[in-house]
């Protein structure tokens, strides 16, 4: 079964965030992203941006919500070119064999206003 998921953020949802409220900025990161996410990140809201709706993405190509998965069991990194790179952990991962899923592909593109992922699983 093909399966595919799409998100869009507006960038600016996160530029308020930082610079209104910081201290919630911090624990938003701290709980959407994991450790290596923010590292590579080095701060750039629309890197952020983009993996934020590539988690979005790949939750409805599982047909569910992130919520039953948690932030950290989706993460995406930058492959050696440069390109998004698809990681699953934890209950993504377990959804992953339950599934059957066998292939993936993630797909990020941003302006300075907004950021779109599509990620397609079969």
């Amino acid at each position: 079964m093909l399966r595919n998921g799409v998100d869009l953020l507006d960038i600016s949802r996160l530029a308020r965030m930082q610079y209104e409220q910081p201290a919630i900025f911090e624990r938003f990161l701290k709980r959407v992203y994991t450790k290596k996410e923010r590292d590579e990140s080095h701060g750039r809201l629309s890197y952020l941006a983009g993996r934020f709706a590539g988690k979005e993405a790949a939750a409805k190509a599982f047909l569910c919500g992130i919520g039953s998965l948690g932030w950290q069991s989706i993460e995406i990194l930058q492959g050696e070119m440069g390109q998004p790179v698809l990681v699953f952990h934890e209950r993504a991962s377990r959804l992953v064999e339950e599934l059957k899923i066998t292939q993936w592909s993630i797909s990020i593109s941003h302006t300075d206003e907004l950021a779109i992922a599509m990620v397609v699983m079969q």
